[in-house]
């Protein structure tokens, strides 16, 4: 396979994706849900589909990011900040993140002292906007922006998330608190396992994709060890086989149809 004929499997997968949400009443939440993950506009790098791609089909770009904030704020979506910018997830598929790539045992003593403060305040209270964290915490002694970065720095550690915005504001949430089923529906699964689940939506997403892109998206939460070991995995139960692609090792989806009549060949 040439890069060409993989941006253009890319592009009409995109296409089918977004003409599908565009029929929903919350195209968001569909594409997302149908996606796995999505950035809000293209990152460099990162081979993701864009929420604001949704703009081209006649969705104005406020409307859409009124959309995303409403979604955040119900909790339908949830902002990652595992990247270098947010990217985007549904309810359905976060458990699976936060086995994958949630907090270490140590996680508590890898946190600022500020960090340490919002994440008390935030485990006793439901929600707090960053002016509320400031208030509680004393305005002397902090500002928004140090409380933003604190924010930040657990979001990453997918220890809070930001659910919308208040009054202009972001407004933080205890992430197993904004999500019950990383607290229900986490038991039991591996990070192995974790991973090959989070996998198969971004290549149905993707068609195909490199190790390298693969592991732009993915490291260092996912050695490339381990990587390796879960796409071998796939491999096994028939829903991604190694392909070349423009000389260089990579993996391919295969979509259920192809794999049905592989199946019946083989009968």
């Amino acid at each position: 396979m040439t890069l060409e004929e993989l941006q253009q499997r890319r592009s009409e997968r995109w296409e089918q994706l977004l003409a599908a949400a565009r029929m929903d009443a919350k195209p968001a939440t569909a594409l997302v849900r149908r996606a796995g993950l999505a950035a809000w506009q293209a990152l460099p790098g990162i081979a993701l589909g864009s929420l604001h791609s949704l703009a081209a089909g006649g969705i104005s770009p406020q409307r859409l990011q009124e959309e995303l904030e409403a979604l955040l704020t119900a909790k339908e979506l949830f902002e990652l900040q595992l990247w270098p910018a947010p990217i985007y997830t549904s309810r359905e598929l976060l458990p699976v993140i936060y086995v994958w790539a949630g907090p270490s045992p140590h996680a508590s003593r890898q946190r600022s002292p500020l960090a340490g403060q919002i994440e008390t305040e935030l485990l006793q209270h439901d929600a707090l906007t960053t002016a509320e964290l400031r208030r509680k915490l004393g305005f002397a002694r902090t500002s928004e922006a140090a409380i933003e970065k604190a924010c930040h720095e657990l979001a990453r550690m997918l220890r809070v998330t930001r659910i919308g915005s208040q009054q202009g504001g972001a407004r933080w949430q205890n992430l197993r608190r904004a999500c019950p089923g990383v607290n229900t529906e986490t038991a039991g699964i591996s990070r192995t396992t974790a991973l090959s689940e989070l996998l198969l939506p971004i290549f149905e997403q993707w068609q195909a994709a490199t190790a390298e892109e693969q592991e732009r998206l993915l490291q260092p939460r996912a050695p490339a060890h381990v990587l390796r070991s879960v796409l071998n995995g796939l491999e096994l139960g028939r829903r991604l086989r190694p392909i070349s692609i423009a000389g260089t090792p990579g993996w391919e989806w295969v979509e259920e149809e192809v794999k049905d009549e592989d199946q019946a060949a083989m009968n």
